[in-house]
């Protein structure tokens, strides 16, 4: 059977309406409680875990539309020391690992038990969460948030915040003072901050050549090499720790997808890796798999691959931008421009 033109019409005239009242609704949409955890990190869920478990009321409001932030997405390799040291909500979460794989606690995880097991805390303390929560403003009395609002027009009105976010949006908004970069040895008397002059691993092993024409410095820099030079060990600075790839892979054939280049792959921008597999072999240091990524072995036949070596899975340089989020061509005319947190999972 046809429907009429005019029938369609109607349809579409309803659904529009019920589309526009559901927006409605919840941009008007006011949620009240005790204590609001903004960020579903593993943090943020252990934060809002306890709360609850202490009888307050509490939400969680996260950015994305997953729990548990890096544990949950690819850092399964847990880095532990001491396990002894290891207690309270973080402990409790290795040991619903360990139910999972059949053992008393599992330090080692594939991401979407972690995710799973993360849900299951928040739902067993009766803690609601508020996914595609992105920030866009913030309400204060003195020196004391009373409301946050989102971008699409919820708003979160508690009685105490917790920023539990890795990018601290909450936090600055809030005008709370932050640093970011290396301090000093001098700031707090440490040894092991600011500039290193040498670090255990990471390090390109021999001298390659950095420049598009070799030996041609007037041809300009390869892709990935930086202009500024190391620094004064010891001094403080503004960059921060690289941003990196954590790979979860699988040696499951049924579970294999094709690993294929981006649209816009250039080989250029791996021109620096090609001139270093040539000098090491040229120097006698036969590269290895391992000096380029760190593969741990997970469960069920995946992996854990981290970053090893001066050229790997860290993306060395590209996160600067972020922390204060200002676009690039805002840091090139000296404008700071703000970014929605959405941007952060598109890097």
């Amino acid at each position: 059977m046809r429907c009429s033109p005019r029938r369609l019409a109607a349809r579409a005239l309803f659904l529009f309406v019920l589309m526009a009242v559901a927006a409605s609704v919840r941009a008007s949409q006011i949620i009240r409680s005790d204590i609001c955890v903004f960020g579903g990190t593993s943090a943020g869920v252990a934060a809002a875990a306890q709360a609850a478990r202490s009888g307050e009321t509490v939400v969680l409001t996260e950015f994305g539309t997953h729990l548990g932030g890096m544990t949950s997405g690819g850092l399964s390799q847990t880095d532990i020391g001491n396990k002894a040291a290891i207690g309270g909500i973080a402990r409790e979460f290795y040991q619903r690992m360990g139910r999972h794989y059949g053992s008393n606690e599992s330090w080692k995880l594939e991401p979407h038990v972690a995710e799973d097991v993360f849900n299951n805390m928040t739902r067993e303390a009766g803690v609601p969460v508020y996914f595609h929560s992105r920030l866009a403003s913030v309400k204060m009395n003195n020196s004391r948030v009373t409301e946050i609002a989102m971008e699409d027009g919820r708003v979160f009105r508690a009685k105490v915040f917790i920023d539990a976010s890795y990018e601290g949006d909450l936090m600055a908004s809030a005008r709370v003072s932050y640093f970011v970069g290396r301090e000093g040895n001098s700031t707090y008397q440490e040894t092991l901050d600011g500039i290193r002059a040498v670090t255990p691993k990471h390090q390109f092993l021999v001298a390659v050549d950095p420049w598009l024409r070799p030996n041609d410095p007037a041809g300009g820099r390869l892709p990935l090499i930086q202009d500024q030079t190391p620094g004064t060990p010891g001094q403080g600075d503004k960059s921060i720790q690289a941003y990196n790839f954590r790979l979860c892979l699988t040696q499951n054939p049924t579970n294999w997808l094709p690993i294929e280049p981006p649209s816009d792959y250039d080989p250029a921008r791996y021109e620096l890796l090609a001139r270093y597999l040539t000098a090491l072999a040229a120097a006698g240091k036969t590269p290895s798999l391992g000096q380029f990524m760190n593969i741990q072995p997970m469960p069920n036949g995946k992996t854990d691959v981290n970053n090893n070596g001066g050229f790997s899975t860290d993306f060395i340089g590209a996160n600067t931008i972020i922390p204060k989020a200002a676009t690039p061509n805002a840091l090139a005319s000296g404008r700071s421009t703000r970014i929605t947190p959405a941007a952060f999972c598109t890097f």
